[in-house]
């Protein structure tokens, strides 16, 4: 919940010690959940080397139902961004694409993926300038900052990162805020469980 606030001090308290307790069991579904949040916080906060050494520790989760995978593979591709390893986003951006193909039809949410693939691969094409792919893609921010189900962001999703407020803070040279996807308004987030 304090992350949604963005009360990231208090946060990474909480994931540091989760990651921490959780660490003797190594191959845990609970291990790799909480590292990639951690993770996530580190990107929020700008150490994006550290998410990325995170991320390095978080293995694909088998019988994914939940749709986490995805979330990890698209923070990957924020991070490689955010420290300008351009030589590797493509790779990575094919291997995602490679992914989301191989569970078509298992969930709504595929909707919401799809656009934010298609915008990295149009940001790609842009030379990673965000202002001209904004400007190109408008469309599909809207969609994604939409209330519609199959594109809208969701607290209790595992796309923890907002992609949408990602990208435009870093278009606006600005920190990642939820206040701004949650339009100011401090919101119930739902409880630490949804993300633990």
């Amino acid at each position: 919940v304090e992350l949604f606030q963005n009360d990231f001090e208090q946060s990474e308290a909480i994931i540091k010690e989760l990651h921490h307790s959780s660490a003797k069991q190594k191959a845990s579904f609970l291990f790799y959940k909480r590292t990639y949040l951690y993770a996530c916080l580190k990107n929020i906060q700008g150490d994006y080397k550290r998410s990325e050494e995170l991320l390095n520790e978080v293995k694909e989760i088998e019988k994914d139902k939940e749709g986490w995978n995805i979330g990890i593979r698209l923070l990957q591709i924020m991070n490689l961004i955010d420290r300008g390893k351009h030589d590797l986003i493509e790779t990575n951006i094919q291997n995602l694409k490679k992914y989301l193909g191989r569970l078509k039809g298992q969930r709504q949410l595929l909707k919401r993926y799809s656009v934010i693939l298609r915008i990295l691969t149009r940001m790609m094409n842009d030379n990673y300038y965000f202002s001209k792919t904004y400007k190109r893609s408008q469309i599909y921010f809207d969609l994604l900052q939409s209330k519609d189900d199959r594109y809208g962001w969701t607290v209790k999703a595992p796309e923890v990162v907002a992609f949408h407020e990602w990208f435009i803070s870093r278009m606006e040279m600005r920190k990642f805020s939820y206040d701004r996807i949650f339009g100011g308004k401090k919101q119930e987030a739902g409880s630490k469980k949804d993300h633990e």
